[in-house]
């Protein structure tokens, strides 16, 4: 790969967490017309050369980090940037959603595994759809089974796990 760098397509190696070295090497080629690529901004080995160009992000460059799971404590200093809707997916950013319960974005919080505790006890809010196919969701799922879009449950890892 490095001896032909001419032919690298720069803005899909941006996401390749392994490349980090390249990436580094070649932060001029990580933007085209002053856009960082996105995946460079869900990279999780990226944080570093992220925080180092936080002036160059725009507002949705912000909504696609709050995906990343390893930003989470950049966007804890950056709370007035965060896209909630995408934030309510990072598995890692629970913390920051339970202080924040009135912006909860109910279908990406049905996304992520580690909310399960937040749905449990909001289940009227609780979007079935996207929630089938979380991988943690199975005990909720198994308590209100005419609830579950049972085409996004084919989509579940945990169909196939038996719970007791």
């Amino acid at each position: 790969m490095e001896k032909n760098l001419d032919k690298v397509d720069w803005e899909g190696l941006s996401g390749n967490p392994n490349a980090i070295h390249l990436l580094e090497k070649n932060l001029d080629k990580l933007n085209e017309d002053g856009v960082m690529f996105w995946g460079l901004l869900l990279n999780p080995n990226a944080i570093h050369i992220i925080e180092k160009n936080l002036d160059k992000l725009n507002d949705d460059d912000w909504g696609c980090l709050c995906k990343n799971p390893n930003v989470v404590p950049l966007l804890e200093k950056n709370l007035d940037k965060i896209c909630w809707e995408r934030l309510c997916q990072n598995p890692n950013a629970v913390h920051i959603i339970e202080k924040n319960m009135n912006k909860v974005d109910w279908e990406g919080l049905c996304d992520n595994p580690n909310a399960i505790h937040l749905l449990e006890k909001n289940l009227d809010k609780v979007k079935w759809y996207f929630l089938s196919s979380n991988p943690n969701s199975m005990p909720i799922l198994e308590k209100n089974l005419d609830k579950v879009h049972w085409d996004m449950l084919t989509e579940n890892p945990n169909i196939f796990t038996t719970y007791s």
